[in-house]
């Protein structure tokens, strides 16, 4: 259990992704919680650097939600919501 626990805990609380500047907000600060650099994040995740560093610019495009969720599942945050940008709803 131990770090990886720790740091799921403290992903737990209700913060919903509702804007891609709340998404990229939340990435960066679960990322750097882990110690991790984009490149690391990437790696853990099975996505390219350029994807990570897509959703932590804040201006996320239409991108593959398969890869976006294996981003946030590698930095233990549950998605509870996404930008209406990201998912192709009105913006």
């Amino acid at each position: 259990m131990g770090e990886a626990s720790a740091t799921t805990q403290w992903w737990t609380r209700r913060a919903f992704m509702h804007t891609p500047e709340r998404m990229a907000q939340i990435a960066v600060e679960a990322r750097r919680q882990h110690g991790w650099t984009v490149q690391q994040l990437a790696d853990e995740a099975g996505v390219p650097a350029n994807l990570v560093e897509t959703i932590e610019s804040g201006r996320p495009a239409p991108a593959n939600l398969d890869q976006v969720y294996r981003v946030f599942r590698a930095l233990h945050v549950k998605i509870l919501a996404l930008p209406s940008s990201l998912v192709g709803g009105a913006a």
